[in-house]
């Protein structure tokens, strides 16, 4: 049973899968899930593609406003629904969804929209090799867990792929407040860090 679902809860199930008896990952809501390399093509003229790391498609501006400066900001999110609809069809288009707890409904303005990388999770779900289910583990048993749906579930072993919350108590309030931001959607990443180290214009 591998809890979670953001990179290292994917890789962890994919990796497992074909060594593992079973291989059930346990998640509270999924990720679009995309390989680390994709095909682009160079222009909309011509057959020509170029190779590219997959976050390269999300992390820049052009995807945030992908149509002219003149555009709305309506229009801008329907074109980029339209992009995820295609790249990530097998969880967002029912008719060739790939396990229904995979679904990502990208009407729900409330929720936001979260992406992992894995190079092959969607086909080892398609393959039956690792059994996707969202939900929450109400306590453990003898020989598994017991969700909060009421399933049972065996497991020889539980990996957790949770995350972690960064907490800084060994140090003061004032120093705490330089790096800190508030951001109510993602938890877990609640102070902006350089490379994970504190700002290089605090003292000592």
């Amino acid at each position: 049973l591998v809890v979670g679902f953001c990179i290292s809860g994917t890789d962890i199930s994919a990796q497992l899968a074909g060594h593992a008896k079973s291989v059930v990952n346990l998640f509270s809501r999924p990720y679009l899930v995309g390989p680390r390399l994709v095909l682009q093509k160079v222009n909309d003229s011509s057959n020509q593609y170029t190779i590219r790391p997959f976050d390269t498609l999300f992390y820049t501006r052009s995807l945030v406003n992908p149509l002219p400066p003149h555009a709305s900001r309506d229009e801008n999110r329907l074109a980029v629904k339209a992009f995820f609809k295609r790249v990530f069809a097998r969880q967002t288009d029912p008719a060739c969804l790939v396990h229904p707890d995979l679904y990502v409904d990208l009407d729900n303005r409330k929720q936001e929209t979260l992406v992992t990388v894995c190079d092959n999770y969607i086909d080892l779900v398609a393959a039956q090799k690792i059994r996707p289910k969202r939900g929450a583990i109400q306590r453990f048993t003898r020989d598994g867990v017991v969700l909060e749906d009421g399933e049972s579930v065996q497991a020889d072993a539980v990996v957790f792929c949770t995350g972690y919350d960064q907490s800084y108590e060994y140090m003061s309030r004032e120093l705490v407040g330089t790096f800190k931001f508030a951001n109510e959607l993602n938890h877990k990443f609640q102070h902006i860090l350089s490379k994970h180290t504190l700002p290089a214009e605090v003292e000592n």
